[in-house]
């Protein structure tokens, strides 16, 4: 009796290279980057600020941040620069530390030559006398502190409530008040550790003061001006924020939706470009609509970090920092990227943990290609 056997082929399919694996997932998320880039610029951002009356708020910003610098250098707690703005109050306290050792520097009120009229020895260069003694009236706590903040260095010399500047200090600084005057690296030495040692930190006293006891100059409370502009500092932090989680969600879902449900292989336009198919691993056949789906909820889980750097036109880096939700979601995306990462890696088949959740795969189309006519499917 013959015995019949039926010959058995088998087809090696090859699944996509984990360098091609993970070059469409940064080709997929650099183009979400970039139209979530330009859709926050043009449209969800001026939107926002259209929607919650930005111009209105930002004109009263600008009005508070006026009054709270009039505040300071009505009451001579600052010495306005000459060259900023009333609102530029860091500016205005730079030049106020000039003035502040203009006055120890220097014997006579005003001199010709000056790089600003406003050095001199004036008494209302004395910034620390001015709100400790003649405000506060607390002149304990001026001694104590201004004794700590010299303690360092020691350049100042002081009998009560009178301080003065020790000769060999003040020889060498003087020179730097004045136009075409050069300063020796020494005089520079003994400005910047002043600056650095005493002026700063006491004028961070005062401030930690004045939001304690508040200041008050005519109708005006730095406090309550100081609120008013926190207030729209923080509205302009939750304004970027919930327009940058918009913009990535539409982003997201025009790139990983929207287009894959368009087109019958339900392709990415990384996918398109790069010739790439994602199929199920055990029907080799095109993935589903609901999986579609699946896969556009777990993209936006990893380009979450998207909305961390998109408003970064608008904020300086440090200040991103400030949106505390944006750097966890940031934080969360990265975690979920090496977590797929690592597993890709180790899969032999190249998926990412969530593909293989899925039962997904991602082939070259021309391998699917052969697989296809295999099956007879292209004649």
């Amino acid at each position: 009796m013959e015995e019949n056997t039926a010959e058995k082929k088998v087809m090696n399919i090859l699944p996509l290279g984990k360098g091609r694996r993970i070059l469409l997932f940064l080709a997929d998320f650099f183009l979400n980057f970039i139209l979530a880039f330009i859709l926050f610029f043009l449209v969800s951002f001026p939107l926002g600020k259209v929607f919650t009356s930005y111009n209105a708020r930002n004109d009263a910003y600008t009005n508070n941040l006026n009054k709270r610098g009039y505040v300071l250098v009505s009451s001579e707690i600052l010495i306005k620069c000459p060259t900023y703005e009333l609102f530029d109050i860091t500016s205005h306290v730079d030049f106020t530390s000039d003035c502040f050792l203009s006055y120890y520097a220097m014997d006579e009120e005003t001199q010709s030559n000056l790089k600003y009229q406003e050095f001199g020895h004036k008494e209302i260069n004395q910034v620390f006398h001015k709100y400790f003694i003649n405000i506060l009236g607390d002149s304990d706590k001026f001694i104590s502190l201004f004794d700590h903040y010299n303690e360092k260095y020691q350049y100042f010399e002081r009998s009560g409530t009178t301080i003065v500047l020790k000769d060999e200090v003040k020889a060498q600084v003087y020179p730097s008040f004045f136009k075409n005057e050069s300063v020796s690296s020494l005089g520079n030495t003994y400005i910047t550790n002043i600056k650095n040692s005493v002026y700063y930190p006491m004028y961070s006293e005062i401030m930690d003061s004045i939001q304690k006891n508040d200041l008050v100059y005519g109708d005006y409370s730095y406090n309550t001006l100081q609120s008013q502009i926190k207030l729209f500092e923080k509205y302009i932090y939750d304004l970027i924020q919930y327009t940058s989680l918009i913009t990535v969600f539409i982003s997201t879902a025009v790139l990983y939706l929207i287009i894959p449900l368009a087109n019958r292989s339900h392709k990415t336009i990384g996918m398109i470009i790069m010739k790439i198919e994602k199929v199920n691993i055990h029907s080799l056949n095109y993935i589903k609509k609901p999986v579609v789906g699946l896969s556009f909820v777990y993209q936006l889980f990893l380009v979450f970090l998207i909305c961390f750097f998109i408003p970064m036109t608008s904020l300086s880096f440090v200040e991103m920092f400030k949106i505390q939700s944006l750097f966890i979601l940031g934080i969360f995306s990265i975690l979920m990227m090496l977590i797929n990462l690592i597993y890709l890696l180790f899969d032999k088949f190249n998926r990412t943990l969530f593909d293989r959740l899925l039962s997904a795969i991602h082939l070259p189309t021309s391998e699917l290609d052969d697989v296809y006519r295999a099956k007879g499917y292209y004649v």
